[in-house]
């Protein structure tokens, strides 16, 4: 009952706000409208459109994948699909990746090809990461020993 209450007032989608594996989604859909934003600076010649670009390609596409392909280790290897800490290790790489791109440009142009390497750098740990914590995983049987 109570639920359906606080769905009523319209408070029940306050609740996606808890698990990291549906976070991550928000968070990579959120660089939706920065991106736009970019793209109208850019279109202006305020900032760069690669800028633009790379809201949209690291930030909105890269976290959605890092989201989905840790839901569906989980889900096909038979585990609880609830994100670990090396889980939301990787979400947080693959955003703070996608962010040094996007504004450690704004902020230092000069040190451009530093925040080239440290974006490269924490997207490259944040699937090195993935790959640690699934490879045997999805190599194995799955845990709850159905099919598939």
């Amino acid at each position: 009952m109570r639920n359906a209450c606080r769905a009523a007032r319209g408070l029940a989608s306050y609740a996606v706000r808890r698990p990291p594996i549906v976070v991550i989604l928000h968070l990579a859909y959120a660089w939706i409208p920065a991106g736009f934003v970019l793209l109208g600076f850019s279109a202006l010649g305020r900032v760069p459109h690669t800028l633009a670009m790379h809201a949209f390609t690291a930030g909105v596409i890269g976290g959605a994948i890092i989201s989905m392909i840790t839901r569906t280790a989980l889900g096909h290897t038979g585990r609880p699909i609830v994100a670990d800490r090396r889980d939301i290790g990787c979400y947080g790489l693959v955003m703070a990746g996608a962010a040094l791109r996007i504004f450690g440009p704004l902020v230092a142009p000069q040190a451009f090809m530093v925040w080239i390497g440290a974006a490269g750098a924490c997207w490259i740990a944040a699937f090195a990461l993935y790959i640690a914590a699934y490879a045997l995983p999805l190599l194995r049987p799955r845990a709850d020993g159905k099919p598939g």
